[in-house]
């Protein structure tokens, strides 16, 4: 479906007064756009302030031994992406610069034009032959507008707001923005640490030098999302605060043109925040982190000061509304909770590190008392609990809702190390990879690790079980030593503490008295019978976490790990990031994988793939032969599930949906050597077989298949 018919069609469903309301404030916006474009085809759109002062700087470095216990993976890293190599969203390590030719996506390959390394607008180029004069000559140019997947490449002579995508097929925008997010430059800060070698700070010195020349303010790829625009500039400051931590120096041209660049990326997020009467989502409070980020670093004027009040008022009241009181995102997806979370925590601990002015100014803009509030602080302790409370057996978490990778920073390097032969084996979509030989060393980064998020939160609320769960890890030094001021004292009674939290009945239709009796299905029900004999029951020690407001529920014991999704399907009824996966499980026995969520692969390169992996058709879920969702748009999904828990406790689950026109019953039994799966009425057939997904754009080639059924 074309864009302007997918608009057509989400407009049929509003009353016709927002329909107006609407239409309206799309044609003030095209105008102002428009006039938009013609100045800035004649003007320069680099903003030179007048700023007295220099960035602020907050970071405490982490201890010497925390960065020697990762000296061999930092180090390779930090030369990997010295040489411009990296590996993002399923591309594998690959040499990033102008001209290079790219792999391909499932066989779509473009031929990247040719461009000058300094081809800006003619109103721009005086200021861009400026600073690309300060890098040294031996510095060979990244191309930052490159999808170095499939080859496609975006203009840097295009206004940020005529770039188009989603139209290409195989072309992923998401690479050149995840490129541009920099978050590979803390590590080459910590490589300066352990060597002092000059080299990384000139690296991180030339990286944003070349950034700055090869993409004017509102040209090009990089400046078309305020998200994107705000986590680049997160990076960048906590990257060049950890350099100055460690000791490095940087010259005075350097200082003036990244001072000036950060205001840039401020009055750009300002001016183009992702803001909507009805949704906002992880986009938005992105811009507002952002926003946060540069307020906080820049010199104090009468603009930044409203900047750091705005971007204050505006968090505080986003936690509340896109945080469930029991601590799940409300984007319904496990790895969006991650990314939405670390935005949370690490503004959080920054608002504790502001000197006294510049905290008067963010509690000026709490208007709410938010930050002062017993609920704002359990809240954040809920975030980290929940991601230690869903976490599988391998450490790694189920792939609930889309997963796209998506990060604020990248502190601690979560990587598996093996040869690129191996990788090759590991992964269908690098079968053709030739970037690096086959005997070389070979990074895979392991995005669904969330330790480290736990480890953050452990930063500012040190707890026993946050440490045991995540381990001596960055993130959790980074954030301690941002946070000097601890966050005020809170009462733990609300907090659903991991060694606290006992089998709960969230649902009054049922009783663990009458479990049994009150589950028996009827006997025409579809059934499946998952045996695993052993010599110690699956429900010994059984505990329950149950997430309502997510809609996923937790079965935990020394042998069983069973996770069920059934509940909103986020958004606040958006459902831009569901899957059709109401009534869907994961299982691990005795640490191995029966039944396992296939993950998301892709978005908007391959529009049949994205729908295919959300489809209920690949789901451990209870259906009939047709998709009972509707997936024509990418990014929405109307909830016809309207699921419910009816019972979850210590004889198992129940739960229903009606996505299908009547309503669909699954009772889930936890027997001492099986589990039992009742679905009524309808027929259940297995999951149709898709290479599974470990992260955006990773295929592997194994993959655990759904369990046999008896």
């Amino acid at each position: 479906m074309s864009r302007i018919g997918s608009y057509f069609k989400k407009a049929l469903t509003m009353p016709p007064h927002v329909v107006v309301a609407r239409a309206a404030a799309v044609l003030r916006f095209r105008l102002r756009r428009l006039w938009t474009r013609w100045r800035d085809a004649r003007l320069p759109t680099y903003r030179t302030p007048r700023l007295s002062g220099a960035l602020a700087r907050y970071v405490a470095a982490p201890p010497p031994a925390a960065l020697e216990a990762q000296r061999a993976t930092i180090l390779d890293l930090a030369n990997l992406y010295c040489d411009h190599y990296f590996d993002l969203l399923g591309s594998g390590w690959v040499q990033v610069r102008h001209g290079m030719t790219c792999r391909g996506l499932e066989g779509q390959r473009y031929t990247p034009p040719a461009a000058a390394v300094d081809a800006v607008t003619p109103a721009n180029r005086a200021y861009a032959r400026r600073v690309r004069a300060l890098i040294p000559d031996d510095y060979v140019p990244i191309d930052w507008h490159l999808d170095f997947k499939s080859g496609f490449r975006w203009s840097a002579l295009t206004p940020a707001s005529a770039i188009t995508y989603g139209d290409q097929v195989g072309a992923d925008v998401k690479v050149p923005w995840e490129l541009a997010r920099a978050q590979h430059l803390p590590t080459l800060a910590y490589a300066y640490a352990l060597t002092h070698d000059e080299r990384y700070a000139q690296e991180f010195r030339s990286q944003i030098l070349d950034f700055i020349a090869s993409s004017p303010p509102r040209f090009g790829v990089n400046w078309v999302v305020a998200m994107d625009v705000g986590i680049r500039a997160a990076n960048w400051l906590l990257a060049y605060d950890l350099f100055r931590a460690f000791g490095a120096q940087f010259d005075a041209d350097f200082e003036r043109e990244l001072l000036r660049s950060i205001d840039q990326h401020a009055h750009h997020i300002r001016h183009h925040l992702e803001w909507s009467p009805t949704l906002r989502s992880n986009h938005y409070l992105s811009d507002i982190v952002g926003l946060l980020f540069c307020a906080a670093y820049l010199p104090r004027t009468p603009e930044t000061d409203a900047w750091l009040r705005f971007a204050a008022q505006e968090l505080c009241a986003e936690f509340a509304l896109q945080f469930n009181p029991d601590g799940s995102n409300f984007e319904a997806s496990t790895s969006y909770h991650r990314l939405s979370a670390e935005l949370l925590l690490y503004s959080v601990a920054l608002l504790l590190a502001l000197p006294p002015d510049k905290r008067a100014l963010a509690d000026a803009g709490d208007t709410q008392g938010a930050l002062k509030a017993d609920w704002f602080w359990q809240r954040l302790q809920k975030m980290a609990t929940f991601t230690l409370h869903i976490t599988r057996p391998d450490g790694r978490i189920p792939q609930f809702g889309d997963t796209d990778s998506g990060r604020l920073f990248k502190l601690h390097p979560a990587y598996q190390k093996m040869t690129v032969a191996a990788a090759k084996k590991t992964y269908l979509h690098l079968a053709d990879y030739a970037a690096l030989p086959d005997d070389a060393a070979y990074y895979d980064e392991d995005i669904l690790d969330h330790r480290p998020l736990v480890a953050a939160a452990n930063g500012l609320f040190p707890r026993a079980d946050f440490r045991a769960f995540a381990g001596d890890c960055l993130d959790e030094y980074i954030v301690a030593g941002l946070a000097r001021s601890a966050p005020p004292a809170s009462s733990e009674g609300a907090l659903m503490r991991a060694d606290r939290l006992a089998l709960q009945t969230p649902s009054a239709h049922f009783s663990d008295s009458q479990a049994d009796k009150e589950i028996t299905p009827p006997a025409d029900a579809q059934s499946t019978r998952l045996q695993f004999p052993g010599a110690r029951s699956l429900r010994a020690g059984l505990r329950l976490h149950a997430y309502p407001d997510f809609g996923l529920y937790i079965f935990r014991s020394p042998r069983l790990y069973l996770a069920v999704r059934c509940g909103s399907l986020g958004q606040r009824g958006n459902g831009g990031h569901a899957h059709s996966d109401q009534l869907s499980i994961e299982l691990w026995v005795d640490d191995q994988p029966q039944i396992v969520d296939p993950g998301t692969y892709i978005y908007t390169p391959l529009p049949a793939q994205r729908n295919r992996y959300r489809s209920a058709a690949v789901h451990f879920a209870p259906r009939f032969a047709a998709e009972p969702a509707d997936l024509s748009l990418l990014f929405r999904m109307p909830d016809v599930f309207r699921a419910q828990c009816l019972y979850a406790g210590v004889a198992g689950f129940a739960g229903t949906h009606s996505a299908y026109g009547t309503p669909i019953t699954r009772l889930i039994r936890i027997l001492d050597d099986a589990l039992e799966i009742y679905d009524t009425p309808g027929t259940h057939t297995q999951p149709a077989a898709v290479p599974h997904s470990n992260g955006y754009g990773k295929l592997l080639a194994k993959h655990a298949p759904s369990a046999a059924r008896e």
